[in-house]
């Protein structure tokens, strides 16, 4: 009988856990609570998504969403966002009715993230390979080869200290600065995980990521321009 009533409790907890926590934003859970357009600025600019798009409660400035009482950061479109997160069917870029992570999610999902970035140095050049090879002993400009058909120097199969699994890395460079980054990960058995590939907006004061399976890699550059458009049609005139 206790392990019964213990059990029904718990049950409860984690019901009660997923509803009224930030967690339920996510995506396998289905849509956000808010079943509205999501308002607010980036770089000054004013921006609405639609909540069908909108897949994680958008952040302001202030407070974290993973933080006691963001929900009295400043919200709307006078108040500046910091991230948010987008869910959409590639190459339609319409809303994704859910969204998952890893390889077997369904074909065409893609995710998009829309961050804001502190001041922009004037000597600033572009994401930094650094982090990312740190004590594998690689040198991106001896080991890195160029691939022609995707127009983007590659490292395959780079090795995670501590982690047991590999990586490939792909950049494009452009007069020392680079302004495309794209990780490719693997699951621990070798196959393919997904890819995050990055790039700056607004002269480097926006930082965009799309997540999407590798098969759609040779595709970085539609994924680029396509969603520029997608953006700008989000854009308050």
């Amino acid at each position: 009988m206790i392990k019964y009533t213990l059990a029904v409790g718990f049950a409860i907890f984690i019901v009660l856990f997923l509803f009224y926590s930030p967690f339920t934003r996510y995506s396998f859970l289905g849509s956000p609570p808010e079943q509205r357009s999501s308002c607010g600025k980036f770089d000054g600019e004013v921006f609405n998504f639609p909540a069908p798009y909108v897949f994680l409660s958008p952040e302001y400035e202030g407070l974290s969403i993973w933080e006691q009482g963001y929900k009295k950061n400043k919200r709307g479109c006078d108040a500046n966002f910091t991230v948010v997160a987008l869910k959409v069917q590639w190459p339609s870029l319409l809303p994704a009715e859910k969204m998952w992570v890893g390889a077997n999610r369904p074909p065409g999902q893609m995710g998009l993230t829309l961050e804001k970035r502190g001041p922009v140095s004037k000597h600033d050049t572009g994401f930094r390979l650094d982090y990312l090879i740190m004590r594998t002993g690689i040198d991106p400009i001896r080991d890195s080869t160029f691939d022609d058909k995707l127009g983007l120097y590659k490292l395959i199969g780079v090795e995670q200290p501590m982690r047991g699994t590999k990586k490939d890395i792909y950049w494009r460079g452009k007069n020392g600065y680079t302004d495309v980054l794209v990780v490719c990960g693997y699951y621990p058995d070798g196959r393919h995980f997904d890819c995050d590939q990055m790039w700056f907006t607004n002269q480097g004061r926006i930082l965009v990521v799309a997540n999407y399976t590798t098969p759609y890699l040779v595709e970085w550059q539609a994924i680029m321009y396509r969603t520029k458009l997608m953006f700008l049609n989000f854009k308050r005139n």
